[in-house]
C-alpha cells in the first residue's frame, strides 16, 4: 500500500509532538513493507490513502481535490482545547449564528473516511466542535520508544553537572505549558525544577529565570541524553493548559518517573493511577501533587521503594504503548477504504 501523509505547512520550522508522531508512524509502516511519502506543494500525485495530521484549514485545499478524485483520506485532528464537549457544541452553534463557522475544517472532517483521535476526550471535543457523526471515529493512542525505559541517569547528570534530585518539565518554553506556575508552586519547597525545551516566548523565559529555574536547551529525541534526563528525574510534571496526548508524558511514564499531569486533556484514560492530576490554574494543586509524588518516590531506600515502583511502571507502559502497534492499527483502518 502507498500512503501519503499531510503535515501542517510549517511542520519542521517548529518540530514538536505531531512531527515525532509522524516520524515514528512512517518508520513502522515502512518496516511493515508499505510506502509512505509526504505531500508537498510540488507533489503531482498521492498514494492509495491520504492521512492528514492536525486541525489546519489549509488541509481542505488538498482534501477537496481528493474528494473530486475519489481518493480516501483519514484525519488525526490533534485537537487542543480546554472546553468541555458541551461547551464546544455551544461555541459551534454560536459561531454559526455569527457567520463565523470553521467551514473548511467542518468540510475536511465531513469528507474524511475516518477520524483518528488519541483519547476519548479529544474524540468528544472534535465530535461536538465540528458536528461529526460518532460513527466516523477511531481511537489510537501514541506509542513510546522502548529505549526510554533504559535511560542512563549518570549520563545526564555527568553531562549537565546535576547532583541532586529534581522535578523535570519537558516542553516548549511558553505560557500554555505553564512552567511559571509550576516554578511558583515549588518556591520554598526545596525541590529543584529543571525545564528542558526550546524557547518560544523570550519574555516568558525571563520570568522563569527570575524564579531561578534551570532551563536547558532541547535535547534531540534520538540522543541518549533524553532518556537519561527522564531516568535521572524523580518526578515529571506537565501542568500545561493545552495537550492532546503528550509524548513527553508518555516517555516519562516509560522511564518510571513519578507523574504529575494537568486534568485538561483526558490523560486519566491512559495514565490512570500512575499519575496525579492537577488544575493547571492552581499553584496549590500543583504544589500538593508534586510533593505527594516526591515523597512517594523517596530515594532513601531504592532497593525496596523507588526502583520497584519504576520497574513496574516501565513494564506497564512499554507493554501497553508501542509504535509498531500504532502502525498495525492504522493499517487496519486504511485497509477498509483501499
Amino acid at each position: 500500500m502507498r500512503i501519503t501523509f499531510v503535515l501542517r505547512p510549517d511542520a519542521y520550522l517548529v518540530r514538536g509532538g505531531a512531527e515525532i508522531q509522524f516520524e515514528h508512524t512512517k518508520r513502522e509502516l515502512e518496516a511493515l513493507g508499505h510506502s509512505v511519502d509526504v505531500l508537498t506543494s510540488l507533489s503531482t500525485d498521492v498514494g492509495d490513502v491520504v492521512h492528514f495530521f492536525g486541525t489546519w484549514e489549509s488541509h481542505w485545499l488538498a482534501a477537496s481535490q481528493l474528494l473530486r478524485r475519489g481518493i480516501p483520506y483519514v484525519c488525526s485532528p490533534i485537537y487542543t482545547s480546554t472546553r468541555t464537549p458541551s461547551a464546544e457544541s455551544l461555541r459551534r452553534r454560536r459561531r454559526a449564528l455569527l457567520g463565523n463557522s470553521q467551514k473548511y475544517l467542518t468540510r475536511l472532517f465531513a469528507g474524511a473516511n475516518d477520524i483518528i483521535c488519541l483519547t476519548s476526550l479529544e474524540l468528544k471535543r472534535v465530535e461536538a466542535a465540528f458536528n461529526v457523526p460518532s460513527s466516523k471515529f477511531s481511537i489510537i493512542p501514541n506509542g513510546v520508544d522502548p529505549r526510554f525505559a533504559a535511560g542512563d541517569p549518570v549520563l545526564f547528570r555527568a553531562h549537565y553537572g546535576v547532583q541532586e534530585d529534581f522535578v523535570l518539565h519537558c516542553g516548549s518554553i511558553y505560557p500554555d505549558k505553564n512552567q511559571v506556575r509550576l516554578a511558583q508552586a515549588l518556591q520554598g519547597t526545596g525541590i529543584r525544577l529543571i525545564c528542558l525545551g526550546p524557547t518560544f516566548e523570550p519574555e516568558y523565559r525571563k520570568q522563569l529565570e527570575e524564579l531561578e529555574v534551570a532551563i536547558l536547551d532541547p535535547i534531540p529525541s534520538e540522543s541518549n541524553l533524553l532518556p537519561g534526563a527522564y531516568a535521572a528525574a524523580r518526578v515529571f510534571c506537565l501542568p500545561s493548559k493545552f495537550e492532546v496526548f503528550s509524548l513527553a508524558a508518555l516517555e516519562a511514564a516509560a522511564a518510571g518517573c513519578g507523574l504529575v499531569l494537568s486534568n485538561t486533556w483526558g490523560a486519566e484514560e491512559h495514565f490512570d493511577h500512575w499519575a496525579e492530576y492537577v488544575d493547571y490554574r492552581s499553584v496549590d494543586s500543583i504544589r500538593g501533587a508534586v510533593e505527594r509524588k516526591w515523597a512517594e518516590r523517596s530515594a532513601s531506600s531504592p532497593e525496596a521503594g523507588e526502583e520497584l515502583m519504576r520497574q513496574s511502571q516501565r513494564s506497564h507502559f512499554i507493554e501497553k504503548f508501542s509504535w509498531p502497534s500504532v502502525a498495525k492499527q492504522l493499517l487496519a483502518i486504511y485497509s477498509r477504504y483501499v
